[in-house]
């Protein structure tokens, strides 16, 4: 019933489907794209650490926190994703069930 009520077609169902699946992609191409500058400073961050060792020195604490830091956001920003596709795969799925059902109910 819930589903007839609030959907009047297929259509219907598959834009609100689509939509949904377009804001997931765009959260997921955000969060592609921050990774990709939090890369850009990490790689910086390690030649710095690297030029320091080649010198004969240690990098600062802070340094190394730095990059075990950015390295987590990178990891954590991975996970996202990871979760955000998984989102999309639920997505599709429950969609697609509930097309088949919205057909069976309308006789189609």
């Amino acid at each position: 019933r819930v589903l007839l009520d609030t959907f009047a077609s297929e259509d219907d169902l598959v834009l609100t489907r689509d939509g949904q699946l377009a804001h997931l992609d765009s959260q997921v191409k955000l969060t592609e794209s921050h990774i990709d500058k939090l890369q850009v400073n990490l790689d910086k961050m390690i030649d710095r650490a690297a030029d320091i060792e080649r010198r004969g020195d240690t990098p600062s604490d802070e340094m190394v926190a730095n990059i075990t830091s950015v390295r987590a956001q990178i990891a954590e920003n991975e996970a996202f994703i990871a979760t955000k596709e998984q989102e999309k795969t639920d997505i599709r799925a429950r969609f697609a069930m509930d097309i088949e059902r919205f057909r069976e109910l309308k006789g189609n």
